[in-house]
């Protein structure tokens, strides 16, 4: 005989998982035990949001499905707001989570699948994650584990990827199946989509090689490993422009230098998963004349707002190998030569902010340009190749996308960074996934004192896991974002509750068993990081603490 917990943990170990993301409670107590028995690391957290966020940043990096355990109830709910994020980034994800025993469990009734009236914990875990996932479900027989597990990874991969939730009550985790045939298929991993009919990626090729000013538009997905690697490949045979719209602020995102300018001159755009969202003015941002293609794995999407010329669902991976295949057949016509890659380019590397305007020290502070700019050049002198930069949402985290563009540019699958919900807070667990991923690697995460704020506790984790991160904050005592919007819409003198506490962050981190850094003057700036380089090359946390000017961040020209 074999128990539910015991099921789930070979059911992961056959679907090739080798770390699980956890913050532990009462309801998955056999679940524990079983994981620790088929040999799979779990990394423990101090916050069920911080462990969906690893889940998110390992499934990021590696292409893999990340998976996540919690715990029943307030532990599934407080999982939920990093579950949204995971889900606007199109991260794959399968969240495991505890759940209060449930009524005549296994039988074909009505109260089959009901928590027990009163029972510890017990919620509506499926209504509450359902519309934050692609797929919800609850078990409620323990022979079925396996194939509502195989069902999850699925659902996390396929389409547009995303997270996925699975709730485990916990008398289904300790009852007991027999072992024969209780079991996980062996692969759960995606099999190369099937290839489907090349005519109308021949004709979305045909449209991009006779436009004048061809431009492609991705989603968030595009700026994975292999796909990327992929459409960057097809892009540079055909000389049509790739834009990743992977950032709330859309092509206004400062790591996008002035490419929102290209828009309005495009002629022919084609939005490779790419959602008609408010980042492209739910297409009217494109001009009256411009033709519209789309590809996208979900058929809703495909003219949501507005109607395209070519639409095909389909996925991406299969996708991109099409066009790449239509784009070098024998019989097809030469790409013709163009200055408009070339234009684009030369708006995408200007950068949005001079440096040549005042950036020296006052007595508010470091200036945010200055602070990143050495963190750059520290970075590209100590070996930039082997870095993962991490940046967070916020106005901190803005500045630090608008001073490294070029090598969030050039590098995109390395990095990770702020996705189109807007999200905060995630530096933290993000880079202690990264370094966790990438263990050579020299891991960098940014962010301001609002949004480290959220996790910051997550600095024990880093260092009692043994992922020595380095944690820039820049720290103006403010909810800068709020801040400057208010004084904006309202007046010079108005911002309200938005007022933090100039912190020492870098005696916290000490605190938490890593090392801390002050810096308030601009000249201390370059020991301060060459130190925090040494201490985490050397396995220990490291956070720079900088004192910053409260600066409204940079952002492209508006198309």
């Amino acid at each position: 005989m074999v128990n539910g917990a015991q099921l789930i943990a070979r059911g992961l170990v056959s679907a090739g998982v080798r770390r699980v993301f956890s913050l532990s409670g009462n309801q998955v107590l056999s679940l524990y035990e079983a994981l620790d028995r088929e040999g799979i690391a779990i990394t423990h957290t101090r916050h069920e949001g911080a462990a969906v966020h690893m889940a998110d940043a390992w499934a990021r990096l590696t292409g893999e499905v990340g998976v996540c355990l919690v715990t029943a109830g307030p532990g599934h709910a407080n999982a939920l707001g990093a579950l949204a994020m995971a889900e606007s980034g199109e991260s794959p994800l399968v969240l495991l989570s505890g759940h209060a025993p449930r009524e005549h469990v296994g039988a074909a009734t009505a109260l089959s699948g009901q928590a027990k009236a009163g029972s510890f914990q017990a919620m509506d875990q499926v209504a509450l994650a359902r519309p934050l996932s692609r797929w919800a479900e609850v078990a409620t027989d323990a022979a079925q584990l396996p194939s509502l597990l195989q069902s999850a990874f699925a659902r996390a991969r396929c389409g547009r990827a995303g997270p996925v939730s699975l709730s485990l009550p916990v008398n289904v985790l300790e009852s007991t199946v027999p072992n024969e045939g209780a079991h996980m298929a062996a692969s759960t991993g995606p099999s190369d989509p099937p290839l489907q009919d090349a005519r109308p990626f021949r004709e979305i090729v045909a449209k991009l090689r006779a436009a004048a000013r061809p431009l492609i538009l991705a989603g968030p997905s595009a700026a994975r490993s292999s796909l990327h690697a992929a459409l960057v490949a097809f892009c540079t045979h055909t000389h049509v422009p790739l834009l990743v719209v992977d950032h709330p602020r859309g092509l206004t995102d400062p790591a996008l230098g002035r490419a929102a300018q290209a828009l309005p001159w495009a002629d022919t755009v084609l939005l490779f998963g790419k959602t008609q969202d408010y980042r492209i003015g739910y297409g009217a941002a494109l001009a009256g004349g411009c033709g519209l293609l789309q590809i996208d794995p979900v058929k809703e999407e495909i003219g949501r707002y507005r109607a395209p010329e070519i639409g095909i669902v389909a996925d991406l991976k299969a996708a991109v190998a099409q066009l790449i295949e239509a784009a070098h057949a024998p019989d097809a016509a030469p790409w013709p030569g163009s200055d408009w890659a070339a234009e684009v380019r030369e708006l995408v590397e200007t950068p949005v902010f001079s440096a040549s305007v005042e950036v020296g020290d006052t007595s508010d502070g470091i200036h945010p340009w200055r602070v990143l700019d050495m963190l750059a050049q520290v970075i590209d002198e100590r070996g930039g190749r082997e870095v993962c930069l991490v940046f967070d949402g916020g106005e901190f985290g803005q500045w630090a996308r608008a001073r490294l563009a070029a090598r969030l540019q050039r590098e995109a699958p390395r990095h990770l960074v702020n996705e189109p919900s807007g999200a905060i807070g995630y530096a933290v667990p993000f880079a202690i996934a990264a370094k966790l991923v990438r263990p050579a690697a020299t891991v960098v995460a940014v962010a301001g004192d609002g949004a480290f704020g959220f996790y910051a506790m997550e600095l024990e984790t880093a260092a009692r896991a043994g992922a020595p991160i380095l944690m820039v904050v820049g720290n103006d005592g403010a909810w800068g974002t709020e801040r400057h919007l208010q004084r904006a819409r309202y007046g010079p003198d108005r911002a309200v509750a938005t007022d933090l506490l100039p912190a020492r962050y870098d005696l916290l981190a000490q605190a938490l068993g890593g090392e801390g850094e002050l810096v308030t003057e601009g000249e201390s700036l370059r020991p301060a990081f060459e130190r925090a380089y040494a201490a985490v090359a050397a396995g220990r946390v490291c956070l720079v603490n900088a004192r910053i000017r409260s600066v409204a961040s940079p952002a492209g020209a508006p198309p």
